[in-house]
């Protein structure tokens, strides 16, 4: 079964997974196991990273993550020393020159003692990625005392990412979503940092035990799937293009590209479409 979503996905454009990490031990961390070790994935036909589940593993502080906090920091050292003992070294992980990928979701909580995210990214040669592009944040956003542009200078790539829906924000979600690659993308140009654009195939809380049922969806459509692909390709970074697809097989939250009874290959069929033209 884990190999036949591989093929499904690298048979219309996809080359990696970034797959959400909550911790060590628990049954995603066996099921991770599993996927790195299956036939595809050990012949090299697609790439892994990590979602660094923030929210499951550091103390929050109500917002936010505060480094000096030892727990917070003496965490994210154990954890990533774990990730890359046991899933870095597996040749299908990805690596940016040459440095394994770990995206930080919520990673713009962090605050206070800043400087510790390079200690961390630099101890252990990652090439780190946050959320800091938010659509709503500007560079001189102060949170926490701490700088929000400041804070994203530490990382070497920054997405939209996690938050980025705002119901009131739902009926004017193209423009929405285009300012903040603008803005964003210019950010990362000025700074040296890449900017990792994504594609929202649709978002809707009607059948999640979180978020709030009469929230308005994001829709979803292969027309606007389409339209949403075009747009975030204007801002791929040139030297390392990379595009995220939030999601491949989220049904919770209607955000699915993954082949279904409803929706068949229509997603997919897009999506190769657009790439290949």
């Amino acid at each position: 079964m884990i190999d036949k979503h591989i093929d499904w996905a690298t048979g219309y454009g996809i080359d990696f997974f970034l797959i959400n990490w909550p911790g060590r031990g628990g049954y995603q961390d066996e099921a991770l196991k599993i996927f790195s070790d299956s036939y595809l994935v050990r012949r090299g036909d697609i790439k892994f990273a990590m979602l660094y589940e923030s929210i499951w593993r550091l103390r929050d502080s109500n917002p936010g993550w505060n480094l000096p906090d030892s727990y917070n920091v003496e965490t994210l050292k154990r954890d990533f020393e774990y990730i890359l003992t046991e899933y870095g070294n597996n040749p299908s992980y990805l690596k940016i020159n040459r440095r394994p990928f770990l995206y930080i979701y919520e990673g713009k909580g962090f605050f206070g003692d800043i400087d510790m995210i390079t200690k961390i990214k630099e101890k252990f040669g990652l090439f780190l990625v946050s959320d800091h592009a938010h659509p709503l944040a500007d560079p001189s956003t102060v949170f926490r005392g701490s700088v929000w542009g400041d804070v994203a200078n530490k990382f070497d790539a920054i997405m939209p990412g996690g938050g980025v829906y705002v119901p009131e924000k739902v009926a004017e979600w193209e423009s929405y979503k285009r300012e903040g690659f603008q803005k964003w993308s210019i950010f990362c140009q000025n700074h040296g940092i890449i900017f990792i654009p994504d594609v929202t195939v649709g978002i809707s809380y009607k059948h999640c035990p979180w978020g709030e049922k009469d929230w308005p969806p994001v829709i979803r459509s292969t027309e606007k799937f389409r339209e949403r692909i075009l747009t975030a390709l204007l801002f791929v970074d040139k030297n390392i293009p990379i595009l995220v697809i939030s999601e491949f097989n989220n049904f919770f939250e209607d955000a699915y590209i993954e082949p279904s009874i409803i929706d068949s290959f229509n997603y997919l069929n897009v999506l190769k479409a657009v790439l290949m033209d």
